[in-house]
């Protein structure tokens, strides 16, 4: 058979994706011809058109090169480098590799993924069968799937249809999600061949679609030590990173694998180190004084009850803004620099949390030379934690002047932002920092708050959908929508949001919020519980106590609400509300003058209070009681 100027010897494979022959061209240089089956519909061949236009002009030595393509009574055909070998897929099936073997394929990989990458290219169906193996040599080939990484690409599958590999599939991929889709699902997939390579098997196995597709199954993934104990425990860290469910969790380039794989070391986690290895821990969030801070609720109505929901509900003073500790306890793969002593003392203090002494030694060195982007990162991480946010927002800045693709940096500087209530700079370096890493659930949260906090609750809740979609387990998120359904007006959403987020982690600012949405249900024995727990979390906290005092008001505790706010506005005599509320407890306890003149003095603070509910009449029936 003649197909195109190559006349076919033999038929090599068949499968979905059509049939590749042995055929040989004019000069009888042997090559692989690979013809689509019939009939070819425009998604197969725009695949076609896709394949011959990411390997035009691609030279590298690990990457199958494209010789020529055509079509033959309507079929396509691509003319392919003959590699004489097998498949890594046909390898495996008779085992795994040598520990040396498999590393050496993985490495060669890397580097010709690094080349695919750097054309704006994503391969998108890493796995065994798409690596063929010519002695030594490991070529990665069949780039049908192969997808733009530019942000106007066209997408084939813009209607979530799945492609790629069940198996080797990154969790974004297997859900469809092609905005998330970026180098580290490549990531995902060449972890998912390096695991093969130590196990002999895929990282994710399932009988049907929709048993693959739940996303228990990709956080279960057994600790390649525990199927083969000789597995070093860096090399096993480094698989399991890359096989992260969350896509910001994993390694975000080849270049940065690879690094890792060069100098034979990743952080591993502690199951990691012991003597008997363990099956994968799910993930967790890492929490600290997280974004939620950022969150205030809108004004309640001011019944008796309502007024007390509202003097709870977290306002802008309610909740400090912190950086995600994901973002502030450990540094960004694009900011270390590898094998500097210095930096690691400066890291471990960090994770000790010895902010002061870490600052000054960042001190030291940055006045000593040239600032390394890393030094002026991890400096405003301290600063943040030191209170000044200020100067954290002005080392992260200079981060980006030297690394202005840092999304360590460019995340950071959100936090500030929020921290320094400057929302609309928040949300503008947030879109910064998503366009960097769209899916990254930690930027789509960062977002998030940015969007609540300037009062676009129904765009929050969306982002925060987003990223309860990447990462199920994200207690932050939970909270964030919660209190913008709160600030909607739909308390008991938000209620079972605020349930949700405590499940995971149980934090001061989850249960101070859900206090607040279980005094606007007029729970009032369990919002002060939750209180009551938050003050333990927080010991002394203003907000807190704050609320607490408006529920004991609630709950008719008139001379123990009374005590609560004097007891805050010791601290805070300004607050106008904590005024109100004290005069409440006044007029209700009979004490008509002191309640008129708190009235006058919660006025005075915030004029518009006499605007809102029942606060006019409260101040005509004691007026009208003291004549």
């Amino acid at each position: 058979m003649q197909i195109g100027p190559y006349r076919v010897d033999a038929e090599l494979g068949r499968g979905g994706a059509g049939v590749v022959y042995r055929a040989r061209g004019p000069d009888g240089r042997a090559v692989a011809l690979k013809l689509l089956p019939r009939p070819a519909g425009p998604q197969a061949l725009e695949r076609v058109r896709r394949e011959v236009q990411t390997l035009v002009g691609l030279e590298h030595p690990h990457v199958v090169r494209l010789l020529q393509a055509g079509s033959h009574d309507g079929r396509p055909w691509l003319a392919l480098e003959l590699v004489e070998g097998e498949s890594l897929g046909a390898r495996l099936r008779r085992g795994p590799l040598s520990l040396e073997r498999a590393l050496h394929v993985t490495g060669q990989l890397l580097d010709a993924l690094a080349c695919v990458h750097a054309r704006g290219t994503l391969h998108r169906d890493l796995k065994p069968d798409n690596v063929l193996l010519r002695g030594d040599d490991a070529l990665l080939t069949d780039f049908g799937l192969a997808l733009s990484s530019a942000p106007d690409a066209q997408r084939l599958t813009a209607s979530g249809v799945f492609l790629g590999t069940p198996g080797y599939w990154a969790p974004e991929q297997a859900q469809g999600a092609l905005e998330l889709q970026g180098p580290w699902t490549d990531v995902y997939g060449l972890g998912a061949v390096l695991y093969a390579c130590l196990t002999g098997l895929p990282p994710v196995q399932a009988d049907s679609l929709p048993e693959y597709l739940e996303s228990i199954r990709f956080r279960r993934v057994e600790d390649p030590r525990r199927l083969r104990p000789e597995v070093p425990p860096w090399l096993s860290a480094l698989c399991l990173a890359c096989l992260e469910v969350v896509p910001g969790q994993r390694p975000q380039s080849a270049g940065e694998v690879a690094r890792g794989l060069a100098a034979r070391a990743w952080p591993a986690p502690a199951e990691a180190e012991t003597a008997e290895p363990r099956g994968r821990p799910a993930t967790r969030p890492r929490r600290g004084p997280l974004l939620v801070g950022a969150l205030g609720a809108s004004a309640a109505a001011l019944a008796l009850a309502a007024w007390a929901a509202r003097a709870l509900a977290p306002g802008a003073d309610g909740l400090a803004v912190g950086a995600a500790a994901a973002l502030e306890e450990r540094p960004p793969p694009e900011l270390v620099e590898a094998a500097v002593p210095a930096q690691a003392t400066v890291r471990e203090l960090m994770r000790q949390e010895r902010w002061e002494e870490a600052k000054q030694l960042l001190d030291r060195r940055i006045a000593e030379g040239a600032p390394r982007a890393a030094d002026l990162y991890d400096r405003g991480v301290c600063q943040a934690r030191l209170g000044d946010r200020a100067a954290a927002l002005a080392d992260h800045e200079r981060a980006l002047a030297l690394q202005p693709h840092a999304l360590g940096a460019l995340q950071g500087r959100v936090s500030q932002l929020l921290a320094l209530k400057r929302y609309p700079e928040a949300l503008e370096a947030a879109d910064r920092a998503q366009a960097e890493a769209p899916g990254d659930p930690r930027v789509i949260l960062l977002r998030a708050a940015c969007l609540a906090r300037l009062g676009r609750h129904e765009e929050a809740i969306v982002a925060c959908d987003r990223t309860l979609a990447l990462d199920p387990e994200q207690a932050d998120a939970y909270e964030i929508r919660g209190m913008c359904r709160y600030d909607l007006g739909r308390p008991q959403e938000a209620l079972a949001d605020l349930d949700a987020a405590l499940a995971r982690v149980e934090t001061a600012s989850a249960y101070s919020s859900r206090a607040a949405c279980r005094a606007r249900l007029d729970q009032f024995g369990l919002a002060l519980r939750d209180l009551d727990r938050a003050l333990e979390l927080e010991p002394g906290s203003v907000p807190h106590r704050r609320r607490r005092a408006a529920c004991l008001l609630g709950l008719g505790r008139y001379e123990e609400a009374l005590a609560a706010c004097d007891e805050v506005l010791r601290d805070d005599p300004a607050h106008a509300a904590v005024q109100v509320t004290r005069a409440r407890c006044l007029h209700l306890l009979g004490r008509l003058d002191e309640a008129h003149a708190g009235y006058a003095r919660g006025l005075e603070l915030d004029p518009s209070l006499v605007r809102q509910g029942p606060v006019a009449s409260w101040i005509a029936e004691c007026e009208q009681a003291r004549r």
